[in-house]
């Protein structure tokens, strides 16, 4: 299976922006979302190895950030207000088109 369609199928289980704290039944992290699809666990697997290798030593995405960005951003995390969440997971769904261009491109 190619992951850029495992990425593409993982958008539909990702929480919108809009959709932050408004009780949706979706997900909030990427690899969530890749476990949440029809793929077999051996490609789900492989789909989440590409994004934890990418977080690096993070484990998740604000961690990552916080890295590049400094203290700041960690000021703004730890408000955690709706507009950072919602800020977060644009910055979740812009990955995966990402990665789904990436890998259509590759054939893979």
């Amino acid at each position: 299976m190619k992951l850029s369609q495992v990425f593409a199928a993982a958008k539909k289980f990702l929480v919108l922006p809009e959709e932050v704290g408004a009780g949706v039944d979706k997900k909030r992290y990427i690899c969530y979302a890749i476990n949440s699809t029809h793929y077999s666990s051996r490609t789900r697997s492989a789909a989440c190895r590409v994004v934890s290798d990418r977080l690096g030593d993070a484990g998740f995405l604000e961690n990552w950030l916080e890295v590049r960005r400094g203290r700041n951003f960690r000021r703004q995390w730890e408000r955690n207000t709706m507009q950072f969440r919602q800020k977060m997971q644009a910055t979740r769904h812009a990955w995966l088109d990402s990665l789904i261009v990436e890998f259509a491109a590759k054939g893979d």
